[in-house]
């Protein structure tokens, strides 16, 4: 009987998993040193080539730990997802806290992750994407950022 209730256990999370991953294109993440990650210096991401034109939805994914010392961030996303000879930069404003103080997103320990809605892309099939982030925080150094990605899911709702 437990080796029964075992399988059903293993099977739901099989299913539960592979549900999630169906309409995920891309999902990466970069880690920083100890040290912080410095003014101007660029994070990129190269998702993989679409083999059709889709629609997709694209989110900045943010890892910061209780010390980082400000409620929000400032970054500049910039892209090629629609045409590789022009690059798009987009000014984004996030806060991390809200009005009482608290983190957004989900955290265990001083630790947090969340997720902030970027745009809508049409990504044309066969054309290399980049993606660069980089923060315009006055200070020279930023602490408290453990991680910054990318992830890219099918906009289901919007396809040919």
């Amino acid at each position: 009987m437990k080796a029964i209730s075992n399988s059903l256990t293993y099977f739901f999370l099989i299913l539960l998993l592979s549900g999630c991953e169906r309409s995920t294109v891309f999902h990466s993440y970069q880690t920083f040193t100890a040290d912080g990650w410095k003014k101007n210096a660029e994070i990129t991401f190269h998702p993989d080539t679409l083999q059709e034109n889709s629609i997709c939805k694209v989110s900045i994914e943010l890892r910061n730990k209780a010390n980082y010392p400000y409620r929000d961030i400032w970054l500049v996303v910039s892209q090629n997802a629609e045409n590789t000879k022009n690059i798009v930069s987009d000014t984004l404003h996030y806060n991390l806290l809200d009005s009482r103080g608290y983190y957004k997103g989900k955290g265990i320990g001083d630790m947090y992750e969340i997720s902030f809605p970027y745009k809508t892309i049409l990504f044309r099939k066969g054309i290399k994407t980049t993606f660069k982030i980089k923060h315009i925080m006055t200070d020279k150094y930023i602490y408290g950022i453990n991680d910054i990605g990318i992830k890219i899911v099918y906009d289901e709702k919007h396809q040919f």
